[in-house]
This record gives structure tokens, C-alpha cells and sequence, in this order.
């Protein structure tokens, strides 16, 4: 059994989380300030927790794939791909070769085998199978309904080396072995067609996906000690909706994500250290949206549903593992995203009994390393908890100073 798929096993017995078929567990209470701090931190992640597989699975391997169309459409035909036996092989701009052919079924499966390819020199190669599901057998597709990178048997497999600028500085030699298998609607269109813009569009699809990543390093120096560090993540049956657009001119961003289903997970091995978790939690119809005005340099966010999470080791949130849920009543605005950390206004029910207003406070001492801007308010997010109490906390970065209250006790 290969590491990607020992790791899928181990993650689907350790986490919180296997394929989302049960109901969740009752959320928990929110009943002291810790309690509630968790509460807000969570709602405050919402959007990045529902977004996490997307970025780490979806978009490296679309981006990929773009790649590989582009290169295919510059060099060779569609009707050159359905003919010449054996594919047809392309050289890669940074070295290494793609090999490439479409199905003759009719189902338009553009099949791909990728030898050491690198975009461009000094940049990670590839090597592995990919198959793409297009609408017709196209190499400009406006969508994809499938897309598959490796096997749990045989990954797909990227390698690069960073060679030290100078005497005291490690080699590092980083190898990524994939398997994602993504079905569904996937756009391949980018923000007014530029080469780097976002992807946008409608999307719907289903990902199951698994990654190992290994950075080894070593010194020049005798007296130095190599290490390695190893981040294994996983998607299981993770069902994502949802799209990107702009309105007002493109100078307006919305988002809009669905997680229906799924679970998601990251942990690391380190030389020195035991393995962590930086991420495990299963999805239950969480619904995030999240827009972004350049206009006026705002963001606003809006959360409903429901998250089973567990807490990363180095946070000592273990007591708080379980299950959070939000109803948003009036969306978190972040009043000035380019520069502040700060919230001006949002109300959230957490866990069904406690309620998160968010406002602008009275400035307390700011941190000796730290100058407001002249315009600056900090944030009071208070969270009032029934019979238990009213939470208040004022920060000038609550994202990060919660995260001192939220904490567990220590054990005695």
C-alpha cells in the first residue's frame, strides 16, 4: 500500500471525521469565555475552513491542467490527439515532456502522461498520469466535469530541489505525491481571461483527494543535523458548490461556497517533534459567503450551518473539539481589509444559544510593537451566553488575541 493511501486510512480512524453520512453530534455548549472564544474564531474561519480543500487539491491541479491544454493547443490539434497511435509528445518549456491523447469512445477523456515536465526552468517537475473530462474534444474547454491526477497506487508526483544562497543555508529537496479525483462541474475560465486572474463561474462538484508532502534538509555543515518534515492531507467525499463573480465595474468580489458534505484534514510529522494536527473537521451544509468591495477596501462575511472540528495541537484546544454551528444575522464587516484587522459590525447566534455582536471599541494599550493608524478602532466582539454570561473582548487583532483566551486548562 502506498503512503498516500496507509495515510487515508490512518486519517479516516484518527480524525474526527469519515464520510459524511451520519447526522452531527449535538453542537456544544458555549457557557464560559473560552467556550465562547472558540465560538467566534470559528465563525470568523468559517469561509477559510469550507474553502481549505480548494486551494490545497483543486486549484494547483486545475492550474496544471491549464497548462497542459495550453501547451497541447499550441503544439498538436484535437484531431491529431484522437489519431496518432501511441499520442502524441510535447516538450515542456522547463524541461520533460507531456504525452497526450484523446479517448475514441466519444467521451472526450484527454489522457495525459507527464515525464518530469516543468513549466519553466528552475520551477517543480511532474511526473504521473492525469485524465481530463471535457465537454468536446477541445483543448480550449470553457469547463471541466472530471479531472483525475494520480492513483492511491501510482500518485502523481511533484519534485523540486532549493540549493542554499549561502554557506550556512540547507539544500531542500520537497516531493509531493497526489491522488485527487475531482467529478463534477469544474470552471476553467479566469477574471476578464488574464493569466493569472482567479478562476470564476458556477461550480459543483465532489473531491476525493490525498496528499503527502516531504521537505528534507541538509547543511554543508558536518555539525548541522539533517531533518524532514511530513504534511499529510486528506479530502474525503467532500461535496462543494457554489461560484465566483464580479459586479460593480469587476471592482466587487463575491464568493459564494456551499459545503454540503465531506471531511478534511492536515497533519504534520516533524524530526524533532511528534505528529500534529493542523486541521481535521467534517462538513455539515456549512454555507459561506464572503464579498469583497475595492471600492471602499471592505469585506463582509455571512455564515450558516454546521462544522465538526477539532482543533489544532498547538492551539491546546482539545476540550473544544465537537461540533459549531452559526446563523448569521447581520454579516462580520472588516472595515478596512488592506490594511486592519479590525471588525466594525456583524451579529451571529453560535451553537444555537449564544449570540456575537461585533462593533468598534474603545481603544485599550496597544502591544509595544504595534502603532495604530490614525483611523484605527479596535474590535469588541461580545458574545452574550444566556445564564452564563456575557463574554467581552476588545483587540485591535482579535483573530489573534482570542486565540490566548480560547485555550484549554492545563491538566492538573
Amino acid at each position: 500500500m502506498s503512503s498516500i493511501a496507509r495515510f487515508a486510512s490512518v486519517c479516516a480512524l484518527a480524525s474526527i471525521a469519515t464520510v459524511a453520512a451520519a447526522a452531527p453530534d449535538p453542537v456544544l455548549p458555549i457557557d464560559s469565555n473560552a467556550a465562547a472564544a472558540r465560538g467566534v474564531l470559528r465563525a470568523l474561519d468559517s469561509f477559510n475552513d469550507a474553502d481549505r480543500p480548494r486551494p490545497l487539491f483543486v486549484d494547483p491541479m486545475r492550474r496544471l491542467s491549464e497548462f497542459a491544454l495550453a501547451t497541447l493547443a499550441a503544439s498538436t490539434t484535437p484531431a491529431a490527439l484522437l489519431s496518432a497511435r501511441g499520442g502524441v509528445t510535447v516538450p515542456c518549456p522547463g524541461g520533460g515532456s507531456i504525452n497526450a491523447s484523446f479517448s475514441r469512445n466519444g467521451a472526450h477523456v484527454l489522457k495525459i502522461y507527464w515525464s518530469a515536465c516543468a513549466q519553466s526552468a528552475g520551477q517543480p517537475s511532474f511526473t504521473g498520469h492525469s485524465n481530463l473530462t471535457l465537454p468536446a474534444d477541445t483543448l480550449t474547454p470553457a469547463s471541466l466535469s472530471r479531472m483525475q491526477f494520480g492513483t492511491a497506487v501510482e500518485p502523481f508526483v511533484e519534485s523540486s530541489v532549493s540549493l542554499p544562497e549561502t554557506e550556512t543555508d540547507p539544500t531542500v529537496v520537497s516531493t509531493i505525491t497526489r491522488d485527487v479525483l475531482l467529478v463534477g462541474t469544474l470552471p476553467m475560465t479566469r477574471f476578464l481571461n488574464l493569466p493569472y486572474g482567479i478562476f470564476v463561474g458556477d461550480f459543483d462538484y465532489r473531491l476525493n483527494a490525498s496528499s503527502e508532502q516531504t521537505l528534507r534538509y541538509t547543511y554543508t555543515d558536518p555539525n548541522a543535523a539533517p531533518f524532514q518534515q511530513t504534511t499529510y492531507a486528506s479530502a474525503v467525499d467532500v461535496r462543494l458548490s457554489g461560484s465566483t463573480s464580479h459586479t460593480d465595474g469587476n471592482q466587487v468580489l463575491h464568493e459564494v461556497l456551499r459545503a454540503h458534505r465531506g471531511s478534511f484534514s492536515v497533519v504534520s510529522d516533524f524530526t524533532f517533534q511528534t505528529l500534529q494536527t493542523l486541521q481535521a473537521y467534517e462538513f455539515f451544509n456549512l454555507d459561506v459567503d464572503r464579498v469583497f468591495d475595492a471600492r471602499n477596501g471592505t469585506s463582509t462575511l455571512m455564515a450558516n450551518g454546521k462544522i465538526d472540528y477539532e482543533w489544532p495541537t498547538y492551539l491546546n484546544g482539545a476540550c473544544g473539539n465537537g461540533v459549531y454551528s452559526f446563523n448569521t444575522v447581520v454579516p462580520i464587516r472588516q472595515y478596512d481589509i488592506f490594511h486592519i484587522d479590525g471588525r466594525d459590525q456583524g451579529k451571529v447566534r453560535i451553537n444555537q444559544t449564544a449570540v456575537a455582536t461585533f462593533s468598534v471599541g474603545n481603544p485599550p494599550a496597544p502591544p509595544d510593537w504595534y502603532t495604530p493608524r490614525p483611523d484605527e478602532r479596535p474590535t469588541t466582539v461580545t458574545v452574550k451566553m444566556g445564564s452564563s454570561g456575557t463574554f467581552t473582548h476588545t483587540s485591535y487583532f482579535p483573530t489573534w488575541s482570542l486565540q490566548e483566551v480560547m485555550r484549554c486548562p492545563a491538566p492538573n
